[in-house]
């Protein structure tokens, strides 16, 4: 744990989300996959939850993503 913090400057739990987030982008810009598929793919039960995730991460909501190509 202390490695992960050490080398990237994050939490282990924030590093993760961080990753899963970047992947999301990459399934909300490449595919038409509904947030509630996305968010299942990368193992958050909660859509809603994963959408607040993705919009304090990226700094977009999941839809604006989308819109935005």
């Amino acid at each position: 744990m202390y490695f992960v913090r050490r080398n990237s400057g994050y939490p282990l739990h924030d590093y993760n989300h961080r990753l899963k987030m970047g992947e999301a982008k990459k399934l909300q810009l490449n595919t038409s996959l509904q947030v509630q598929e996305i968010s299942g793919m990368l193992r958050y039960n909660a859509p809603f939850y994963f959408s607040r995730l993705f919009k304090k991460y990226m700094g977009v909501s999941s839809v604006e993503c989308r819109c935005n190509v």
